[in-house]
């Protein structure tokens, strides 16, 4: 049994680090020319450098849950750029549109029927806001970055990521349960 275990989590440690592999091969595919530090400087920057209410960083808005929620109501275009098997193991935000960071530059580039045949919503036009999020903001700072240069004034770091949503569900689930 302790040896079944064993080779379950080393199945597992084995598994996730192929995931962050993936993803910081996917910046630097979305930064082929060194237009960001390094991918290395985004797996290790501490969350909270990015979380910060109110902020900008790179002249990227950083938002967090309360305003972030605002967004989710108002039908901003929200953009999760976490990895098709991170969302099947972890859960969706409601009404978000999943491009995977390494696909952002190149769906930014479609066409709008292209587009929308692709990811099945409408292209945002660049005077319109779009919230780009991920599990815990780093990535979709990233993505952040990468539409800002392709002319998009108005993007967003939802900054708490999929880590910030999934404490409100579990805040939620409580309070429900002592109601």
């Amino acid at each position: 049994m302790a040896l079944s275990y064993m080779r379950t989590s080393r199945c597992l440690f084995y598994l996730q680090k192929i995931v962050m592999q993936q993803a910081i091969l996917a910046s630097a595919k979305a930064f082929p020319y060194g237009e960001f530090t390094s991918s290395r400087h985004i797996m290790t920057t501490p969350h909270n450098q990015f979380c910060h209410p109110s902020t900008h960083i790179n002249n990227i808005p950083q938002i967090q849950l309360d305003d972030f929620e605002k967004h989710l109501k108002n039908k901003t275009c929200v953009i999760d750029v976490r990895e098709p098997g991170e969302l099947q193991e972890t859960g969706i935000i409601p009404n978000s549109v999943n491009i995977p960071l390494g696909e952002v530059r190149d769906a930014f580039e479609l066409s709008p029927e292209q587009f929308e045949r692709k990811y099945k919503c409408s292209k945002p036009s660049p005077d319109q806001t779009v919230v780009f999020t991920c599990r815990s903001g780093k990535r979709s700072h990233v993505a952040c970055e990468l539409l800002h240069k392709q002319g998009y004034e108005r993007v967003i770091n939802y900054c708490d990521g999929w880590l910030g949503w999934e404490e409100k569900l579990k805040q939620d689930q409580q309070e429900q349960r002592t109601q």
